[in-house]
């Protein structure tokens, strides 16, 4: 059901073809490198909670918790492992370095930049944040704004 979607979000399932429908009903909604010690999701999990009993939704959507104060955290300010999760979906607080994660998402659909974490054969994330910034990520300028959040695609 579209409806349920903002306008712009709306604007993009509308211009899917059913081959893209087709991939997105396929994907996987994790995918573990146990060579890297790495669980690669969209959007994180939720700390609290087993592995085993994550909600998909949050696998999805989750981008912060609610502490017992009210205040609102990072998800991954609160993950601590074992397994390294690697994720994107939070474009505002951009490139997240922690511990036990690694939030990717730099803007590129907004035109800020693409993030990539590259690691070599059975190579793990390195543990100092600095290190791993240096040495394992590679970013590059978008080359145009390919989504106006206010509601228009750019062309």
């Amino acid at each position: 059901n579209l409806g349920i979607l903002n306008p712009g979000h709306r604007k993009v399932a509308e211009e899917l073809r059913p081959r893209d429908w087709k991939l997105l009903e396929w994907a996987p909604l994790s995918l573990d490198l146990p060579e890297h010690n790495i669980r690669i999701v969209h959007a994180g999990v939720d700390p609290t909670v087993s592995w085993e009993k994550q909600d998909p939704k949050d696998l999805l959507h989750i981008r912060v918790l609610r502490e017992n104060d009210g205040e609102m955290v990072l998800w991954s300010e609160r993950y601590y492992g074992p397994t390294h999760i690697v994720f994107g979906h939070h474009a505002m607080a951009g490139l997240q370095l922690q511990p036990f994660s690694t939030g990717l998402d730099t803007g590129c659909v907004y035109g800020n930049r693409l993030t990539a974490l590259v690691l070599g054969e059975r190579e793990t994330i390195l543990a100092p944040t600095d290190d791993r910034k240096m040495k394992q990520l590679c970013s590059v300028a978008a080359k145009r704004i390919y989504f106006d959040p206010q509601g228009s695609r750019a062309a």
